[in-house]
């Protein structure tokens, strides 16, 4: 890329920020997703981060997770897993079918997305949004990690499927954990 269209470049960027773009939108077009970022979710903190592979950080989004402290034990436990795992599949939600027992959409109730995550041992847990945006942050989930659809629709131009997706701990870990993961190191 040439000076002059790095000078135009930053010009434009610092246009879309004067006029209220939002941040992570604005580092969504530099960053392509294409499985290399990485995930980090903070149930402590109530927060997910998407880094790219140099470490930086992209966005940043509160998140609703489970109810219930801990890793998850088994399901129905209301939990969200701990460790590390990958986007297995990123699906359109409102070609998923109606639950005639519901009178929401799957949209309604998932978001626009819900990016389904390979978690050995359990079915069903993912990152999507939610119809009530006002929830989050907070602990009201059955193990699945909620995001506003608005958030939702920036953090889905940061990732996609392999994406790596570490889940920290609760509690009782070093505050240093989280610059562990950046680094890419196990905690």
């Amino acid at each position: 890329m040439n000076i002059i269209s790095c000078h135009i470049r930053r010009i434009v960027l610092l246009l879309w920020a004067l006029l209220g773009v939002p941040m992570a939108t604005l580092r969504a077009q530099e960053e392509k997703a294409d499985g290399t970022n990485r995930v980090i979710v903070s149930k402590q903190d109530m927060r997910i981060t998407v880094l790219c592979p140099r470490g930086d950080t992209l966005a940043v989004f509160p998140i609703a997770c489970g109810r219930n402290y801990g890793d998850k034990q088994q399901e129905w436990d209301f939990r969200t897993p701990e460790g590390h795992f990958v986007i297995e599949s990123v699906e359109d939600t409102s070609l998923w079918p109606r639950d005639s027992t519901r009178q929401e959409t799957p949209g309604e109730i998932y978001g626009p997305r819900f990016f389904r995550l390979k978690t050995p041992g359990f079915t069903g847990i993912g990152i999507h949004g939610t119809a009530n945006p006002q929830v989050i942050p907070g602990r009201i989930t059955m193990g699945c990690i909620r995001l506003s659809n608005e958030d939702l629709k920036a953090f889905s131009r940061l990732v996609d499927v392999d994406t790596r997706v570490d889940i920290l701990p609760d509690k009782g870990r070093e505050r240093g954990s989280f610059s562990k993961l950046a680094r890419g190191d196990d905690y």
